[in-house]
């Protein structure tokens, strides 16, 4: 059954209702599936079923709202509902677990979204800019599905008469257009000048020919491009773009970057450093980072210091100003046999939490 609510703008709650294997629970696997924009929208609809039930029903408390989590409130309220529509499961029995029958009947809580017009009005659309930097081994174009991927926002498509393809996508739902563009990056800093040039024409290029004005703002990047995606959003007024979204993943820092030592212990510190670095009035900050790749070595004249075997030494850590996750715990120990091993897997998942939030917010803007 399709979804008709705005649970069909979200990737999780769709492959909820197409498959078995994709429930939504508090034993839901992996941990991280437990939490997130997909569970805030199963207590929004939860909530608009208690607001109907006589005699009243306790709904989700707004602590476990809050943190868009799966917990043991969530799973009353969804015994509670499903023992109502009569919802079984494969042994006859009602269980606190979302599946395709559950999402299916939550759906019908919430408002359907409104059809696109077959005929809409002309207006001047505003553009949704994602702006990805990609730490490479050369400079070098991202094409559109690498800045983001398209399956995240499948809604949108190509923006019909315009010449640049995929990288530009229209919302049919709410008439937004969005822009994709990036570049590989092998450099930080002053360095990067050139490349954060190039962006901003891109993106400013493609919204004047088409006559779109600037919404939201979203930057990204990994490696080198994590550090680039921070230092650009705190130029990008510069360059006449208004930053809403930052979020760097695994960014590329050094000792010389932060005051932060480590204790004397040469094979894995537990001190985590943290480095200082503008992003300008951006005001959705984000940081992932995995402190497996980070050593200690000792100077002589200035102690025991941060290092790795990557290049230049490069280390990881919090950022100040930032909501830092730490995906260390995350990652596969008995598999990564080298420091960059480690920043590689770290780039992979983090990219991922960062696409999902950057599409869970343009898609729930519909």
């Amino acid at each position: 059954m399709a979804l008709q609510s705005k649970f069909q703008l979200n990737d999780k709650l769709r492959a909820c209702a197409a498959a078995d294997k994709d429930h939504i629970g508090e034993n839901t696997f992996p941990p991280e599936d437990r939490k997130g924009v997909h569970v805030g929208l199963i207590h929004e609809a939860l909530n608009a079923w208690v607001a109907k039930q006589k005699p009243p029903v306790k709904p989700v408390a707004g602590g476990e709202v809050s943190a868009r989590a799966f917990g043991g409130d969530t799973a009353r309220l969804v015994k509670l509902f499903k023992a109502q529509k009569n919802i079984l499961n494969f042994k006859g029995e009602i269980d606190p677990i979302v599946g395709i029958k559950t999402v299916s009947a939550l759906d019908l809580e919430l408002p359907a979204l409104l059809k696109p017009s077959p005929n809409p009005e002309p207006t001047r659309p505003i553009a949704d800019i994602v702006v990805k930097f990609q730490g490479a081994f050369e400079e070098g174009l991202l094409t559109p599905d690498s800045v983001l991927s398209g399956r995240r926002v499948a809604i949108y498509k190509p923006m019909p008469n315009q010449p640049f393809g995929n990288a530009v996508m229209l919302n049919p739902f709410n008439g937004r257009a969005l822009v994709r563009v990036g570049r590989k990056t092998t450099t930080i800093g002053d360095a990067s000048l050139g490349v954060f040039t190039a962006v901003s024409f891109d993106v400013l290029s493609k919204l004047r020919a088409l006559q779109l004005d600037a919404g939201k703002v979203f930057i990204h990047g990994s490696s080198s491009g994590g550090r680039n995606a921070i230092d650009f959003s705190s130029r990008a007024s510069g360059f006449g773009l208004k930053p809403h979204f930052v979020a760097a993943v695994d960014a590329a820092f050094f000792q010389a970057d932060t005051p932060s030592r480590p204790e004397a212990n040469i094979e894995r510190p537990r001190t985590t450093p943290n480095f200082v670095l503008s992003a300008g009035a951006t005001p959705d900050r984000h940081n992932f980072f995995q402190t497996m790749g980070n050593h200690a070595k000792r100077s002589i004249r200035q102690g025991v210091l941060f290092t790795s075997d990557m290049k230049g030494e490069e280390i990881h850590g919090t950022v100040t100003g930032f909501k830092n996750d730490d995906l260390t715990g995350f990652l596969p120990r008995g598999f990564l046999s080298t420091d960059d091993e480690a920043h590689g897997d770290c780039g992979k998942r983090g990219t991922g939490e960062v696409e999902r939030l950057i599409a869970d917010e343009l898609l729930l803007g519909t």
